[in-house]
């Protein structure tokens, strides 16, 4: 038992360094659009950009509702796709601020048994 938990938190930690030790924005959401884990850099962009603090269960369109709701049915169409198996790759100009930014977005998801929900992983 001991055995198994020592290699669980290993996998666990390896993991973790992959999500937060990259350029890009990391993020799983449940079938309901919440936030289930993301990587410190989108919370910290989040933050900087639009003043938006995100946890765990907070619902993405929340913030796309408050600060685009004209690109809502949009997002959505890309999120349901995800979620549903789909690969979903395209690149978007995002205003932030006094510029914009060019980003790359690929949206896919996995299935894990255990659970009933197919998160949605997002690399910029």
């Amino acid at each position: 038992m001991i055995r198994a938990e020592q290699k669980l938190l290993t996998s666990e930690s390896n993991l973790n360094a992959v999500i937060e030790n990259t350029d890009a924005f990391i993020y799983s959401l449940d079938r309901e659009f919440r936030f289930i884990t993301y990587n410190a850099k989108l919370e910290k962009t989040m933050q900087e950009l639009y003043g938006i603090t995100i946890s765990p269960g907070y619902n993405v369109f929340d913030f796309i509702g408050e600060f685009n709701p004209t690109e809502f049915s949009e997002w959505q169409r890309i999120y349901v796709k995800a979620l549903n198996g789909e690969i979903v790759q395209f690149e978007k100009r995002v205003p932030q601020r006094q510029f914009s930014q060019l980003y790359q977005f690929l949206y896919s998801s996995y299935l894990r048994k255990r659970y009933r929900y197919r998160p949605v992983l997002l690399r910029q």
